[in-house]
């Protein structure tokens, strides 16, 4: 139950920190921004693969759903926001 609350905890930083970044005017920064998203991504799947083993098939899909529906990913916003938030919910 730990591991879930941190999950969505890094989800929500994690969502923030992308819209930030394309909100950005500067390139450059968009660039050294995606970087740091990428790190933020792979401690997010280190974390979901922990989780990941502690629960039941049937938990972790509930938990899957209850993520997909507080951060809906629409097409219009992957097309703006994609492809790093795309992993988030491909690493679920």
């Amino acid at each position: 139950m730990k591991n879930r609350k941190m999950i969505l905890k890094k989800i929500s930083k994690l969502n923030a920190f992308i819209k930030s970044c394309f909100e950005a005017e500067e390139v450059t920064w968009k660039r050294k921004a995606y970087n740091v998203g990428q790190q933020m991504l792979t401690d997010l799947e280190k974390m979901v693969e922990e989780s990941r083993e502690q629960e039941s098939k049937e938990q972790w899909l509930r938990f899957k759903r209850y993520v997909d529906d507080c951060f809906p990913i629409t097409e219009s916003f992957l097309e703006e926001y994609d492809p790093l938030y795309f992993s988030i919910s491909s690493t679920l």
